[in-house]
């Protein structure tokens, strides 16, 4: 035990004062006149041992009082077994902010509160002067006073934007360890988002101190993903709309409502059952009535666990693809697309003016043909813009000038014009790639394949659709501007090729004239993205700035934008925290409408407990573990652990258990006897 202010132990010198008193009895006798002289002598020596003992225990128990009461004054404490051996310079503070801080404790209490609460308890166990670094969301705070600091705490939020914990040790770590810093970090430490690697980067940043807190054991039932299987989403017809539930609690998840909306209306409804760590896939039908984007949601009907409940989707209907067939006639595919409502096919000639490729989805230039300079200029044009060109290479030598002229425009500069090539037979395509998503049936036996002569051959692509048995490409997919040039290596007519007879001919040409519509656009985004991915949506406006902006309601996010390999890239903002719907526009043009969610990795509420951490980082000495919200709180284990064992708690309840026990026997000390009465 060691004593904060030992000079106070002069007050010990007062522990004469009750001695004295006792020795001399300041107590002044009284004289008692009585007949039986006899029976007076025997009370007297009986009542004199009673208030011997009375005085010896009201003496111990002063000198206990006034001991207790200057070792109270002393402070005294067990000091600590590790104790700090520098000042702090600078704390920094890991608020975890996530979603999943809104779960209940086992006390009642959100957890984002107890942190609260406890990181408020350890900024007063510490010195005045500390400055601390507030880590929530996504950008830390500058230096902050301890009163500003809990200024902060008090206005935290859960968020769904919130980087989480892991990204915010790693800009710890990017930013450089301190030895003379300390860290603490409050969080749920979730599986799902959260491993021991993520506090590597901190063995040399000082003491570090892990907070977690604890949820109670309860269901949370949430929309994994809604998705759509058909390829064209078109109005006035059923859709299966596809609904994935899953259950990341740790309790069975009964008999959960599940209401489907299209914009106000609600067209479906059922009850789900989701077991523990399990998923169920539903399948709904719906109907757009409308050729705008629609816009979806799905609620649940779920407690306690209700940030995650509500689930965000649009669904565009797809307008006709327009196809552009460029040949002299003949052709196989003049009577594959006119077949199909879906597509608004237009056969050219070449001899015809290419203005009339405006607004053109996909354009084919079929090589039986010569290929003049104007359609080599509108077909480079056309891919910049973001079309997607089909090149079905000549037989004949003396057309190949200018498709020569054309590669050049479109930078393909690894096409190579094959001779003396015999006929091959082709590689059975990979089911993995995503071109053939959803084409291909369960198969007993190896299919036949059609066979190729190849006049024309390439080196590196963007993409591989189609081989050869020895490893040469048939068709491939090469990005250009912001478009896409799919390139066959032999001729589609009779003689050449068997590909237009064969069974896989459809698929692959309606696949190429869909890619062409598609706008890569997702039915629900996370708000935790990185990065939306999209094709540019608006014609540039000459003369302007190109500003994409994400408007929801009154607020509007300006997002870090990059078009990038005909593609655009957004990157959310961190002030965009609210799940909804969020127009895009440009130079104040609405685009199209996107919806946002909240991470589904903090609906997975399976965490780590104190004693899981303590393991993890056994190999860290610098990293400690307190258990938050338990018995003792954090600050008070902190404390202990720094500062050590304060024991003047323990020396105030002494000192008032001494007075009661002084008043108590000088209460009930004296023994009294019932006298029984004499007869004269």
């Amino acid at each position: 035990m060691t004593l904060t202010h030992p000079w106070f132990l002069l007050g010990l010198l007062s522990l004469a004062v009750p001695v004295l008193l006792h020795l001399f009895e300041l107590r002044r006798p009284q004289r008692v006149l009585f007949t039986n002289v006899e029976f007076i002598r025997e009370v007297k020596l009986l009542t004199a041992k009673q208030r011997r003992l009375q005085h010896l225990l009201v003496l111990a128990l002063r000198l206990g009082f006034l001991t207790l009461l200057v070792l109270l004054f002393c402070q005294p404490f067990i000091p600590a077994p590790h104790q700090s051996t520098h000042a702090d310079v600078e704390a920094n503070v890991v608020m975890d902010d996530s979603p999943s801080m809104a779960v209940e404790t086992g006390s009642g209490k959100p957890m984002l509160e107890q942190s609260v609460n406890e990181m408020q308890r350890i900024v007063h166990a510490f010195p005045k002067t500390a400055q601390y670094r507030l880590w929530a969301g996504r950008t830390p705070q500058a230096s902050l006073s301890a009163n500003k600091l809990v200024e902060e705490l008090s206005q935290l939020n859960p968020s769904a934007a919130s980087a989480g914990v892991r990204t915010t040790l790693r800009q710890l770590e990017n930013r450089g360890g301190n030895a003379k810093q300390t860290t603490f970090v409050t969080s749920d430490f979730q599986k799902s988002s959260f491993a021991a690697a993520d506090i590597q980067g901190l063995r040399s940043a000082g003491e570090v101190f892990l907070l977690p807190l604890t949820t109670r054991a309860t269901a949370n039932a949430y929309v994994d993903s809604v998705f759509l299987t058909e390829e064209f989403v078109r109005t006035g017809v059923d859709l299966p709309l596809h609904i994935r539930l899953r259950n990341g609690g740790a309790k069975e998840a009964t008999q959960v409502q599940v209401r489907v909306f299209i914009g106000p209306r609600q067209v479906a409804t059922y009850t789900s059952n989701v077991a523990a760590g399990n998923t169920v896939e539903n399948i709904v039908r719906i109907r757009l009535a409308e050729a705008q984007t629609q816009f979806g949601r799905v609620e649940l009907e779920e407690q306690p666990v209700t940030y995650d409940n509500t689930y965000y989707f649009t669904l565009k209907p797809s307008g006709r693809i327009r196809v552009v067939d460029v040949s002299s006639g003949g052709t196989a595919t003049q009577k594959l697309y006119p077949n199909e409502a879906v597509f608004a096919y237009s056969p050219l000639r070449p001899e015809s003016s290419p203005g009339t490729l405006e607004g053109a989805d996909l354009l084919i230039v079929q090589g039986n043909s010569r290929l003049t300079p104007g359609w080599q200029s509108a077909a480079a044009k056309f891919v910049e813009r973001g079309g997607t060109l089909v090149v079905i290479p000549p037989s004949a030598a003396g057309l190949r000038a200018g498709y020569d002229q054309l590669w050049a425009s479109l930078g393909l500069t690894s096409m190579r014009w094959a001779t003396g090539s015999t006929a091959q037979e082709l590689a059975v395509p990979n089911q993995q790639n995503p071109f053939f998503k959803d084409v291909f049936a369960q198969q007993t036996r190896q299919p036949d394949m059609p066979r190729a002569t190849p006049v024309l051959s390439w080196g590196r692509s963007t993409t591989d659709v189609l081989q050869f048995r020895d490893g040469q490409p048939f068709l491939s997919g090469f990005r250009s501007g912001q478009g896409m040039v799919y390139v066959f290596a032999s001729p589609l007519q009779a003689g050449l090729s068997t590909f237009a007879e064969h069974p896989l001919f459809v698929p692959v040409m309606y696949r190429l004239a869909t890619l062409s519509k598609s706008s890569e656009q997702l039915p629900a985004y996370r708000l935790t993205n990185r990065a939306v991915v999209l094709r540019p949506l608006g014609a540039p406006t000459s003369g302007a700035e190109q500003v994409y902006k994400l408007r929801n309601d009154s607020n509007s996010y300006v997002p870090a934008q990059q078009l990038r390999n005909g593609r655009l890239y957004l990157q959310l903002p961190a002030p965009m925290r609210q799940p909804g719907y969020y127009q895009l526009t440009l130079n104040d043009k609405v685009l199209t409408t996107l919806a946002f969610n909240v991470d589904k990795k903090e609906s997975e509420l399976a965490q780590y407990s104190a004693e899981e951490l303590r393991q993890l980082t056994a190999a860290y000495p610098n990293v400690h573990v307190y258990e938050a919200g338990g018995e003792r709180s954090a600050a008070q284990q902190l404390a202990e652990e720094r500062n050590g064992t304060p024991l003047w708690r323990y020396c105030l309840v002494g000192a008032l258990l001494c007075l009661l026990g002084e008043v108590l026997v000088l209460r009930f000390g004296q023994r009294r006897e019932r006298l029984e009465p004499q007869a004269a």
